[in-house]
């Protein structure tokens, strides 16, 4: 690939990683894959820490208080 076309690919990438609808999935996968790891532990403080963390997911952008 010509480095004025890898540049551009390059610019069109990160303009892409900057949109906030972006951001909003990153952090929402990271916090599925959190999830994923707390459901698997079997105890009381595991499940409210799995309702926490959905609810972080569905909003990634909200402040979740006890």
């Amino acid at each position: 690939m010509p480095d004025d076309q890898r540049s551009e690919k390059n610019r069109i990438l990160a303009d892409f990683n900057k949109l906030d609808t972006v951001k909003n999935f990153q952090e929402s996968a990271t916090q599925l894959l959190a999830l994923s790891s707390t459901i698997s532990n079997a105890s009381g403080a595991a499940d409210v820490a799995t309702v926490f963390q959905f609810m972080k997911t569905m909003d990634p952008n909200s402040v979740v208080r006890e």
